[in-house]
């Protein structure tokens, strides 16, 4: 089964970034995934194909973990881009708060001790919104993408 741990966004989050969205894909600047809003989340470590089994010990062991619930808030709007230039394969939303990169650290920690290698980027708290296929416009888009803003409260992440 293809398996990732994450953390679900309150609905009144993903509502906001899933509303911007819409209102970027009716811009008709991209031809992409736009992700749904109740998919919308954020990705703390992709472990790709997962037997039952192993399902079982990975939640075994993130059941150790213990940390203090702690705030974030929504950021800026960015791409991570493909090797050729000027083209975006994933746009997202930063999450900002500096306890994600520990909480990361704490799901490493415990998932290397049943096997499970450390991720080798650097863990970037971000909730993809729109895997892109083909972007029409590449003079507009990175404007139209500085402009978003995406207004909310901060927001609690709870153990």
């Amino acid at each position: 089964m293809r398996t990732f741990i994450a953390i679900e966004l309150p609905e009144k989050i993903r509502k906001k970034i899933f509303q911007e969205f819409q209102k970027l894909k009716n811009l008709d600047l991209i031809r992409g995934k736009f992700v749904e809003e109740e998919n919308l989340h954020l990705t703390m470590k992709f472990l790709d194909e997962q037997s039952d089994k192993k399902i079982k010990e990975i939640e075994k062991k993130l059941k150790e973990i213990k940390f203090e619930s702690f705030e974030c808030e929504v950021g800026y709007v960015g791409v991570f881009p493909l090797k050729e230039k000027g083209n975006a394969r994933i746009v997202w939303v930063k999450l900002i708060s500096d306890k994600f990169k520990e909480l990361n650290k704490l799901i490493e920690d415990k998932l290397i001790e049943i096997g499970i290698p450390k991720e080798e980027n650097e863990f970037k708290s971000h909730v993809t919104a729109v895997r892109v296929y083909v972007v029409k416009n590449k003079k507009i888009l990175p404007k139209k993408l500085k402009e978003m803003k995406i207004e909310t409260d901060k927001f609690k992440i709870e153990n």
